[in-house]
């Protein structure tokens, strides 16, 4: 699925996990209805964001307020309502995760300025040319693209992303980062590397064996396809014979040279299938599809389809769907991808995990020298587990 342009420019400067969404102002609370006079009092379940300090952390000598909290919940869409309606011990772990990543993003921050980033929008829109320019050729034309059909093009873009005071800080921080070689370019990964990624991770690479068939359906289920409810035996009778009807004509039509696919665009009952003339993703002998993640095939289908042997026979199933016309279309044995279809994959791969070791490796580094205070206790669930003694 292709990126929208905001996701490509996120996807470039997202490094350290800030947060772009637009900002938007909290909904109204609604007011409940007055009690009648008898009707005892509704007791309001306590927020815990209410019971946060109001300097929620300390980085170097900087507080981070519950006012930057709120303000960070707002970028989300997020109400400070929400945390009211959901078990405290979950709300206390997602407030201080939140906590947690404003004091990494703000540590960030703060060495980037004492490193000469200072954020500015024209700091941003010099980035953001950079960053635009490093995108392959596609990218930028598909970005251009739906600019174009939001009425804007990259110059009124980069203007108004770039007056955005978290996108400032951002790149300011991704700048540092890239400076301080905390970010690990792919293209620097050894290629010994990824060979011994490779050979170390095989199974990762292994492709199983599949099949790939086409074919037609005609539809005598037991049960309604729309509702799910079971059809009374009339109805399932009467179901039954149409389909047998619309099988033995499609077979019929086979036999005099009509296609497959023209008769499986006509005639089957099964959408997906049809849509596609009849073909299906490529699935395994377990049913599975190795091609639509998420899709098994009914074992009975993916029997009588693995027991045709030759390409373009075709075959004939029962179902509990109904009758099937099977044509196996492709065979693919077991396999392992060859290593130069996977080479940037791993690269890019091997870069991202050095990278995310770099980032808590010089976060800790640089959270000791600015002597960081987080003044929220940690819930027991994220707090480190001891030390056995």
């Amino acid at each position: 699925m292709r990126k929208s342009s905001k996701h490509m420019i996120a996807a470039a400067v997202l490094l350290t996990g800030s947060v772009f969404a637009a900002s938007s102002a909290f909904a109204a609370d609604e007011k409940a209805p007055a009690a009648a006079p008898a009707a005892p009092k509704q007791q309001v379940a306590p927020n815990p964001l209410d019971k946060l300090p109001e300097v929620l952390a300390t980085v170097d000598g900087k507080n981070i307020t519950k006012a930057d909290l709120v303000k960070m919940l707002q970028l989300q869409n997020i109400s400070p309502d929400l945390f009211a309606r959901i078990p405290a011990e979950m709300a206390d772990g997602y407030l201080y995760k939140m906590i947690d990543d404003m004091v990494s993003q703000q540590v960030f921050l703060e060495q980037a300025k004492k490193e000469g980033f200072q954020p500015s929008a024209d700091m941003a829109k010099k980035q953001l040319d950079e960053f635009f320019k490093k995108l392959p050729k596609e990218q930028q034309d598909a970005m251009l693209q739906e600019l174009k059909a939001q009425n804007m093009d990259f110059e009124k873009y980069k203007e108004i992303t770039a007056a955005n005071p978290q996108i400032q800080n951002s790149l300011a921080i991704t700048s540092y980062l890239q400076k301080a070689k905390v970010v690990t370019d792919p293209e620097t990964v050894p290629n010994a590397d990824v060979e011994k990624y490779y050979r170390e991770n095989q199974e990762k690479f292994k492709v199983p064996e599949s099949i790939t068939v086409s074919h037609i359906l005609a539809l005598a289920s037991e049960n309604d396809m729309t509702t799910g409810q079971k059809l009374s035996e009339a109805d399932f009778k009467a179901a039954d014979e149409k389909a047998k009807k619309k099988f033995e004509e499609v077979k019929e039509k086979l036999k005099k040279g009509q296609k497959f696919e023209d008769l499986a665009m006509q005639y089957s009952d099964c959408g997906s299938g049809k849509a596609d003339k009849g073909k299906l993703p490529a699935f395994a002998p377990t049913g599975v599809s190795t091609e639509a993640p998420g899709t098994t095939f009914e074992p009975t289908f993916t029997k009588a389809a693995y027991s045709i042997e030759k390409i373009g026979d075709i075959k004939e199933v029962k179902t509990p769907f109904g009758y099937h016309l099977i044509r196996l279309d492709k065979k693919t044995a077991e396999h392992y991808i060859k290593l130069d279809e996977v080479k940037n994959d791993i690269k890019r791969y091997l870069a991202s995990t050095s990278t995310e070791k770099n980032l808590i490796s010089k976060l800790d580094e640089l959270k000791k020298a600015m002597k960081v205070v987080i003044h929220v206790k940690a819930p027991e669930a994220a707090a480190p587990a001891p030390v056995a003694k």
